[in-house]
């Protein structure tokens, strides 16, 4: 049983096209696999069981106020143990909890029932989620919950005033004392918690007891198929992903606008889940006729995109800890130019594969588009792209794992400290 806070088509996000695209590949390798979804930009309730081919999915969506510290709901801990009853699973893989419940592990391994859990973001260790400051959180162990309330409570001046004058700042700060407490516990009591990137694995390492079972296990992607365009006179340059502040996309239009070629293009598709920024982003692009901005894509359409473009850029404003939609470039022979923060660092080879740009900077930003755009030889002679590995391949590599886990034997490889 997979077990994410959201699954396509209401949530789009890395995380739960991942998820939704490795129920399939366990189902393909041999697996009964059925999902325990929430949903974390539902407005109103609902429970329902549907399928998505042999995929089964239970959806228990349960909206409330200031969902980050929410982290406890009794109808989602009944309902998660009903589907444990009703679907009888031999492992229980946990994806993300934003939305659900916690503590959620000890309800499984109460029915002896293995637990993995792979960390996607920096969920866990902050209700920020994302972006996520590490200076910020200098406190270790049973402390841990006082960083976040300084820098997301005391840290907004507005907001601490207001709980001040409603006599609600000490049970704030107990409440996330609290938080970190219990997703401390979550990550101490699965058998196996698997990191996409070594960034993440080390950051998470500041945050759980030094005994915890922490792997590196690159994420596998789902390899779309499509014919790569004819080659152009145009350099064409594609964003994939929602249009959000933390996302950066109004960095890269900002830094577009300095290119010299004039038959550059660029191309940005994604949800608008922040119609006041999308509307800036409109205003950023109405004067260049070379940008456009295109709604969200299907799956099935991202091999399209991918296929028509000469470059992708990732500009995250936040440290990113695996970027899908870098590895899906990589594997449709695109180059990518990111932010050099996070897991794209330890990604993208500059004059490789692409470029690195410094995090956050319109200035750097702009001269590496610059220097890609400009010259025509330059793209292409980044060519040398790193193996990605199929989804399918992954589930391969999750199935060796689970039946070592259901049996009670060593590990397999390539899990790596």
């Amino acid at each position: 049983m997979l077990v994410a806070h959201g699954f396509p088509p209401q949530e789009q996000s890395g995380t739960e096209r991942y998820t939704a695209g490795l129920a399939q590949a366990l189902t393909r390798a041999g697996h009964q696999v059925a999902v325990f979804a929430g949903s974390h930009s539902a407005e109103a309730p609902a429970q329902g069981w549907t399928h998505e081919g042999a995929v089964e999915i239970e959806r228990l969506v349960r909206p409330r106020r200031r969902l980050r510290l929410q982290f406890h709901d009794q109808s989602v801990e009944t309902g998660f143990v009903s589907a444990l009853n009703r679907f009888g699973p031999d492992i229980v893989h946990i994806h993300h909890l934003l939305g659900l419940t916690m503590p959620l592990v000890d309800l499984a391994k109460e029915r002896k029932i293995p637990v993995v859990l792979t960390l996607h973001d920096h969920w866990f260790m902050c209700p920020e989620v994302q972006p996520f400051a590490p200076g910020l959180h200098r406190l270790r162990g049973d402390r841990w919950g006082v960083n976040c309330f300084l820098h997301l409570e005391l840290g907004r001046p507005r907001r601490a005033a207001s709980m001040l004058a409603s006599g609600e700042l000490i049970a704030r700060l107990r409440r996330h004392v609290e938080r970190a407490a219990v997703a401390r516990a979550e990550l101490a009591a699965a058998d196996i918690v698997i990191a996409p990137s070594r960034f993440l694995r080390d950051r998470v390492h500041t945050f759980v007891p030094q005994d915890a079972r922490i792997f590196v296990l690159p994420h596998g992607v789902a390899l779309g198929e499509a014919a790569r365009e004819e080659p152009s006179r145009q350099a064409r340059v594609g964003y994939l992903g929602p249009l959000l502040h933390a996302k950066g996309p109004d960095l890269l239009v900002r830094a577009f606008h300095g290119v010299r070629n004039l038959d550059a293009t660029l191309e940005l598709c994604g949800p608008e889940p922040d119609e006041r920024f999308a509307r800036r982003m409109r205003r950023l692009a109405v004067h260049d006729a070379r940008i456009s901005l295109r709604p969200a894509l299907t799956h099935e359409e991202v091999a399209a995109f991918l296929a028509r473009i000469d470059l992708l850029v990732v500009p995250s404003r936040f440290q990113e800890s695996f970027s899908l939609v870098a590895h899906e470039a990589f594997a449709a022979q695109v180059p990518v130019l990111a932010a050099d923060s996070g897991a794209l660092a330890e990604l993208v080879a500059p004059g490789a594969n692409g470029a690195l740009f410094r995090s956050g900077s319109v200035r750097d930003l702009r001269a590496r588009l610059r220097e890609l755009l400009e010259d025509p030889a330059a793209l292409h002679e980044l060519r040398s792209f790193p193996q990605v590995k199929s989804i399918d391949a992954h589930a391969g590599e999750l199935s060796a794992l689970y039946r070592a886990l259901a049996a009670g034997r060593e590990l397999p490889q390539p899990l790596a400290r």
